[in-house]
């Protein structure tokens, strides 16, 4: 597959202002990225159009939420739990295959190790299965979640992150 011009993104921490950028961010991209990978019913029960806004801000402000800028623009987004689950990883549909995701990832991937995460954990799309399985991300297992009445198939994947040792002191 042939990859699009990387671009340069600021990634900076998610705030409060940017909840409305980001749900409509997440709405166009389910819609355009995932209509080759679900029926317009999963992609409408996954991304509707009354998102529960509350809850979105809720669970941003507990996470460590990131945001990925390009010339001032919200790019991308994504968000680490304090348990090491890499979730609401989105990127605009223009901003695709051009490192965005990969920065964000690199940097949730800098956090968890600060916390002393040892493995990520994630549960990918159709459409973001091969992104994280290109990044050692391997899959546990294929799984149903149900939004509303309607089941949306992804996959459960996992990454042992490399482990930090220590430099070794050295006594003459």
């Amino acid at each position: 597959m042939k990859r699009s011009r990387t671009i340069n993104v600021h990634i900076r921490p998610y705030s409060s202002g940017d909840l409305a950028s980001i749900t409509e961010l997440f709405r166009k991209t389910v819609h355009a990225v995932g209509i080759g990978h679900y029926t317009q019913r999963e992609l409408d029960a996954w991304a509707p159009v009354d998102l529960p806004v509350e809850a979105w801000e809720k669970r941003m402000a507990e996470n460590t939420s990131l945001v990925a800028e390009k010339d001032g623009m919200i790019a991308g987004f994504a968000e680490l739990s304090p348990n090491g689950v890499v979730d609401m990883m989105y990127v605009h549909k223009d901003h695709l295959r051009r490192g965005v995701a990969s920065a964000l990832l690199a940097e949730l991937e800098l956090s968890a190790d600060g916390r002393g995460i040892e493995r990520l954990t994630t549960n990918a799309s159709r459409a973001a299965k091969q992104f994280f399985l290109d990044r050692a991300f391997t899959v546990l297992a294929r799984q149903t979640v149900t939004r509303g009445s309607v089941l949306i198939e992804n996959f459960q994947m996992a990454k042992k992150l490399p482990q930090v040792s220590s430099p070794a002191i050295l006594c003459p």
